[in-house]
């Protein structure tokens, strides 16, 4: 699934926390989980604490036992 808006915005949270919720709602147990992050610019929303928001997300899906990969 493709999260884009392409209205300038990056939210990377948003992006992860969707992801995770599609592995949760439609993975295949005993498979792997990997995330692959493809963006054209560093987060920047939501405008209160981006980054931290983003930490929170991706270290959420690692303990879920997903694994991320990233294309810079």
């Amino acid at each position: 699934r493709v999260v884009a808006t392409g209205n300038g915005h990056t939210s990377l949270a948003a992006a992860i926390s969707t992801a995770q919720g599609e592995f949760n709602a439609n993975g295949t147990p005993g498979r792997e989980k990997v995330l692959i992050l493809l963006s054209d610019g560093g987060t920047n929303r939501p405008t209160s604490d981006p980054y931290g928001l983003a930490y929170t997300a991706a270290n959420t899906a690692k303990l879920a036992g997903t694994m991320f990969g990233s294309i810079p």
